[in-house]
């Protein structure tokens, strides 16, 4: 059984009117363009442009354009299966469609905000706390903080003698040292990943 938990997504970037989706049929150029299969994808997947109600008629952009909010298309509900768009976020990925997605959380499932950029292969993400800030796991940083501890561990103290006009210079990390260094930089660059800016909607030719 899947869980039905509070979801709500933004989509932005350029989508073409004429250029065919990815898998799309070639003999029906209008009916496969991705902003036709987009419409449809959206009005599939139960949708709606308000918490509280279900669904949403995508016949027309002017339908579409009716659910641009600061710039992106907005879309919520209270229900969505496992707090997720499952085939519409897939078909943004198959399509170079920038979005980003928030869910909350039931008890099970924390809450997470997942991003994707047309620059991207698959999707990221982030927990995140009830207001929508991202959130750092506590392990992360401590396996961080220790092997940062280990790394300095015998290295000498900064004294006077490590002072010159351009400030204090360190003795030279060993080669050992230096990987253990860029470990914990790589470490904590993914503990605290951030969502790059989504992209203004527009629909081109």
């Amino acid at each position: 059984m899947s869980d039905r938990i509070s979801a709500e997504i933004w989509i932005g970037g350029q989508v073409s009117r004429t250029e065919i989706c990815h898998e799309g049929e070639m003999d029906d150029p209008d009916g496969n363009a991705v902003l036709a299969q987009l419409m449809a994808e959206i009005e599939r997947s139960g949708v709606s442009w308000e918490w509280g109600s279900r669904g949403i008629e995508m016949d027309t952009e002017e339908h579409l354009l009716e659910c641009l909010e600061n710039g992106h298309l907005h879309f919520m509900d209270d229900e969505a299966r496992n707090g997720e768009f499952e085939d519409l976020e897939n078909f943004c990925v198959q399509n170079g469609i920038p979005f980003n997605r928030r869910s909350a959380t039931d008890g099970t499932y924390d809450p997470e905000l997942v991003w994707f950029r047309a620059d991207m292969n698959e999707p990221d993400c982030v927990g995140i706390d009830s207001d929508g800030n991202p959130v750092v796991k506590r392990l992360d940083v401590v396996g961080a903080r220790n092997m940062l501890a280990n790394m300095l561990d015998g290295v000498p103290k900064p004294t006077s003698d490590y002072f010159n006009s351009a400030g204090m210079v360190y003795p030279p990390l060993d080669d050992n040292r230096r990987a253990m260094l860029d470990r914990v930089l790589e470490m904590l660059n993914k503990a605290c990943v951030t969502a790059p800016p989504l992209p203004r909607f527009e629909i081109v030719a």
